[in-house]
């Protein structure tokens, strides 16, 4: 899945991939009892943040914290009772006359014995290392360095050691009607919809409810649903896709937060959580030739709210 950030970062985030999916599918298996998710994520986030500790120019970061992962199968992201492991990263922007290349070749004997550094497939034009935190839980890291549009840069992801599945949530108050959260849903996508310049609705879709896993509902005899669904759009030749999903923050405010996708995709695409709409959970696609998709999961809803 594609980001909102310069096309270097895809570049970024695939070199991680094919660095570190070998030894994800074949280092998860539990020989010990398995740390809790916050644990982890922790261990991850301390062994980035000491990497950036030996970039003391930094002229401004951004760290971004991703959901959670299957272990052994980083395309599922719904844990269910599967161990799973944590995603971040960060980006260190520096000043002008930073040196890429040399930042990567001392940065391991900056670092001392306690990160290894990995193998990995060197990719053409691309300066990065591979690195192994020991004292940080074994979390896997990938170190990129280099100068983009926007200036010279360090990206920094981390990918944790397998963690124990995260339990559903025990509801402490009803849960809403099905109705409600599917008309938040759509008002959600519309508000965002309507950031879009020139823009012509060409196509709803919806689904049936969706049993949901991450509630556990004490109040009612049915299980947990919510509602999925999709709005399409024509805009124009002309949109800018990547400027449009670097400005969709600005122009949302903060009632959205708006996530870029760890891993990338081939379609630009990010995740959005509409705080003033039910805390509805979006999926905002940019698609070649002037199509944009924004996909639609309501919070969890009663499931003896549903018309059957």
């Amino acid at each position: 899945m594609s980001t909102p950030l310069v096309k270097t970062k895809i570049v970024l985030a695939l070199t991680l991939v094919l660095a570190s999916v070998t030894v994800l599918l074949t280092g998860c298996v539990a020989t010990a009892a398995l740390p809790s998710y916050e644990t982890a994520k922790a261990e991850t986030n301390a062994a980035i943040r000491a990497v950036a500790d030996h970039v003391p120019d930094t002229v401004d970061e951004l760290m971004r914290e991703g959901d959670p992962y299957v272990c052994g199968d980083m395309l599922d992201s719904s844990g269910e009772d599967r161990p799973i492991f944590y995603t971040g990263n960060l980006d260190l922007r520096q000043p002008e006359g930073f040196d890429p290349e040399r930042f990567i070749d001392e940065l391991p004997e900056k670092l001392g014995k306690d990160f290894e550094v990995v193998p990995r497939h060197p990719i053409e034009g691309v300066l990065a290392v591979s690195l192994n935190a020991h004292s940080h839980g074994g979390a896997r890291l990938s170190v990129t360095a280099g100068t983009s549009d926007s200036g010279p840069y360090v990206y920094i992801i981390g990918m944790s050691r397998c963690a124990q599945p995260i339990p559903p949530t025990v509801a402490e108050a009803p849960l809403p009607d099905y109705d409600a959260v599917r008309r938040e849903a759509l008002a959600a996508a519309r508000e965002v919809a309507a950031t879009l310049p020139r823009r012509v609705q060409t196509m709803r879709h919806d689904s049936l409810p969706t049993k949901c896993d991450d509630v556990v509902d004490p109040f009612s005899a049915f299980a947990p649903v919510r509602y999925q669904g999709g709005l399409e759009y024509d805009v124009s030749d002309d949109f800018d896709g990547e400027k449009y999903l670097e400005e969709l923050p600005t122009l949302l405010g903060d009632d959205f937060d708006v996530i870029p996708r760890l891993v990338p995709d081939i379609v630009p695409k990010v995740d959005i959580v509409a705080h003033r709409h039910g805390d509805a959970a979006l999926t905002l696609s940019v698609w070649p030739y002037g199509d944009v998709f924004i996909s639609m999961y309501s919070q969890c809803a009663d499931g003896a709210t549903v018309d059957r």
